[in-house]
């Protein structure tokens, strides 16, 4: 292990190229960007292909050693593919369901061991990510301050949100809402992680400006981003210097960012009682995914699943966002249970260190918490950041800053 203090000139700069480098990559696995010309040209598509040719480049490093349980997830997840495959075609439903397991075999199992193997160091990994949510960050203030900006970019990149309202901030994504804030939230629980290295006055700051960040773009990224910031202050790693320091950054940048951000009309209007109604008990999304109309559930579908995702007429197939409850119309009752109890089991027998135990049980908490929003899952981003979180845990190094 190198010590931080004691880099010399070229490592110190060789560390930073490696934050900024794979800032860029992480930023087009995590965020889903396609452009109108070519909706399957997604970012996640480039960076994976980039992530594999960096593998072909290392070849000659030591290869991860595979273990059952890393193998056996492979194959049940191929397996359900398989099945959902299948089952769609027996009863002529949409392949979505099948098309989430492969992305979920490839982004989700296969992206977090190539990246661990091509950035074996797992202070960069999570500085890494810190960086490609601040740059996420300006241009979720920019998508939402100026709808010309906003309206130029989403010209060329295709946008399945309904936040081009400018009632939310849209950011530099093809999903906006819900999974950006997600996203979003990925920075402050890596800047949680690194707090359990070395605790850094700048630590505050950014998880204040990512929580309030993720406020103008969806209230469930912004819980996690509030989780990580009390836990922040529950674990003691805000110091008073720390926090006089913070509050003067974050004062001063709040500053420059809410003159923008107030220029959006629909911010006094909508945004911020939008954002601040899961604290005033104004908030109905509990009553609303309770509230919302399950389609049909017969026997066959309970035992075999069939729906697909999305109906022919390009409703939802369930009725329902929930994840599980996705899953469970889509593949049946026994094989939506056989699904997530394996993938919990798997997460759960990773072994890491003490001290990144803690760490280890919240990600998973939330992974499996967050699927009761949407299927969460299946948007690749945080169980992609899971796994690999607790990978570097397992295996990686600490040699950056």
């Amino acid at each position: 292990m190198v010590n931080a203090d004691r880099l010399t000139v070229s490592q110190f700069f060789i560390v930073h190229f490696k934050i900024f480098f794979f800032s860029i990559i992480l930023f087009l696995l995590l965020n889903q960007v396609s452009p109108i010309i070519n909706l399957s040209f997604s970012s996640q598509r480039i960076a994976f292909v980039l992530i594999i040719l960096l593998n072909l480049v290392f070849i000659s490093r030591p290869q991860y050693r595979l273990s059952f349980y890393d193998l056996l997830i492979f194959l049940i997840s191929i397996f359900l593919l398989s099945y959902s495959l299948l089952i769609s075609t027996i009863y002529s439903a949409d392949l979505i369901q099948s098309s989430r397991f492969f992305h979920f075999v490839l982004f989700s199992l296969f992206g977090p061991f190539l990246v661990c193997r091509i950035l074996n160091d797992e202070v960069i990994f999570h500085k890494a990510i810190v960086l490609a949510t601040l740059i996420q960050i300006v241009f979720v203030i920019l998508t939402y301050s100026s709808s010309a900006f906003s309206d130029w970019l989403f010209s060329y990149v295709h946008s399945g949100s309904q936040a081009l309202s400018g009632a939310r901030a849209p950011g530099f994504s093809s999903s906006g809402g819900a999974a950006l804030s997600v996203v979003l939230s990925l920075g402050a629980l890596s800047i949680l992680r690194l707090s359990d290295f070395r605790t850094k006055t700048w630590h505050f700051s950014a998880l204040v400006l990512i929580t309030c960040s993720a406020a103008l773009v969806g209230r469930t990224g912004m819980l996690v981003s509030l989780i990580c910031l009390v836990l922040l202050v529950f674990k003691g790693r805000v110091s008073i210097k720390g926090l006089a320091i913070s509050f003067l950054t974050v004062g001063l940048l709040g500053l420059l960012a809410f003159d923008a951000v107030k220029s959006n009309p629909q911010f006094f209007g909508y945004t911020l009682s939008w954002a601040l109604s899961v604290f005033t008990g104004a908030d109905h999304t509990v009553t609303t995914l309770l509230g919302q109309d399950l389609r049909e559930l017969n026997e066959r579908i309970l035992l075999f699943g069939g729906t697909g995702v999305s109906s022919p007429e390009g409703v939802n197939a369930s009725g329902s966002d929930v994840g599980y409850i996705q899953a469970l119309y889509s593949i049946g009752l026994p094989f939506a249970v056989f699904f997530y109890s394996t993938y919990f089991f798997y997460l759960c027998q990773l072994n890491v260190g003490k001290d990144g135990c803690f760490f280890k049980w919240l990600l998973i908490f939330l992974v499996f918490l967050l699927e009761l929003k949407e299927p969460f899952i299946f948007k690749y981003a945080i169980s992609f950041y899971v796994l690999a979180s607790v990978l570097y845990m397992r295996n990686a190094k600490v040699v950056g800053p």
